[in-house]
């Protein structure tokens, strides 16, 4: 394996980040499975192979007015917070639910307590997601390693990361841990086109292997803090729309830049369960309307849940 470690100054002080990166020649067999959910239940996704993936249009053409898009395309191809919805007929919306409240340790950063499995980390424990970070070993078969968005490079300015983090260019990110949902227990291998959901909320991101929320992590106003467990594209347009002091009271008590960058920037409640970017000027329905990726992933799905999941 190889173990990239950055420093950089910052007001005088040294401050070391690394990010896990196996190496080419790993032993380590890939799974062509991953887990998901879709109306409450876990499901299984089947990927066709590696590396199938396809992020159009490109980075410059989805933030045209973005000096940090051009310098990300040398890196990735793949963007979050924009898309083109008629860029892949015949394509099937699902969403990536990003432990948001996890904050930096979303992405990998070991730096900021990610596991070197690659999941996120709160107070010590792993967050157990369908797919760790970007090239790590729990990572998804067919996902990219990188992705490029306006919002990472506000999670970086907020962190003092301003140049970018593990030579990456700036607003470049590993692609973050997450779980997946999407609205048929059986569908036949399509391209699925993706949004990213910001999960801010602790308890309402599922147990991968069970689909169910539990127990209360975080003290709520709510009268039912998991009524909105994130199994179910429902439950992610309630959580949407919802209020919980659980979200204000953990991100705000664990100082998350990418709590406070959504609140204090993007206009974001402060108490959302969950925030799920509009996808710009590019959708025709206008904000709040279609993906806001412009990842597209073929893959199939069947009943119940996959045999294993990443550790």
């Amino acid at each position: 394996m190889v173990i990239a470690v950055i420093l950089i100054a910052a007001g005088g002080f040294g401050v070391y980040y690394s990010y896990y990166r196996p190496s080419s020649t790993s032993s380590q067999s890939p799974s062509f499975t991953a887990g998901a959910f879709s109306s409450g239940q876990v499901v299984t996704f089947v990927y066709n192979g590696s590396a199938t993936f396809e992020c159009t249009p490109s980075l410059t053409a989805l933030f045209p007015h973005d000096p940090n898009a051009s310098g990300a395309s040398g890196t990735t191809s793949c963007g979050a917070g924009n898309a083109s919805q008629s860029a892949v007929p015949g394509q099937v919306p699902e969403w990536y639910l990003i432990p948001a409240y996890a904050g930096l340790s979303a992405f990998g950063l070991t730096g900021y307590n990610a596991t070197t499995r690659g999941f996120p980390t709160v107070n010590g424990s792993a967050v157990l997601t369908d797919c760790g970070a970007g090239a790590t070993p729990t990572a998804c078969v067919d996902h990219p390693a990188d992705a490029f968005s306006p919002f990472f490079a506000q999670f970086e300015v907020h962190a003092g990361l301003s140049s970018g983090v593990e030579g990456l260019p700036v607003g470049v990110l590993p692609f973050p841990a997450h779980d997946m949902v999407e609205n048929y227990t059986s569908f036949p291998i399509v391209p699925w086109g993706t949004s990213v959901v910001f999960v801010l909320d602790p308890n309402i991101l599922p147990d991968r292997a069970t689909g169910v929320c539990a127990p209360v992590v975080v003290p709520s106003n709510l009268s039912a803090p998991l009524g909105n467990c994130l199994n179910s594209t429902a439950a992610i347009y309630a959580a949407a729309t919802t209020c919980s002091s659980a979200a204000q009271d953990y991100n705000s008590a664990a100082n998350n830049p990418i709590w406070w960058v959504l609140t204090h920037e993007d206009h974001v409640s402060p108490c959302a369960q969950v925030y799920v970017p509009s996808p710009g000027s590019l959708a025709p329905g206008g904000p709040g309307s279609g993906l806001n990726t412009n990842l597209y992933e073929p893959y199939s799905v069947q009943s119940g849940a996959p045999s294993s999941f990443p550790t």
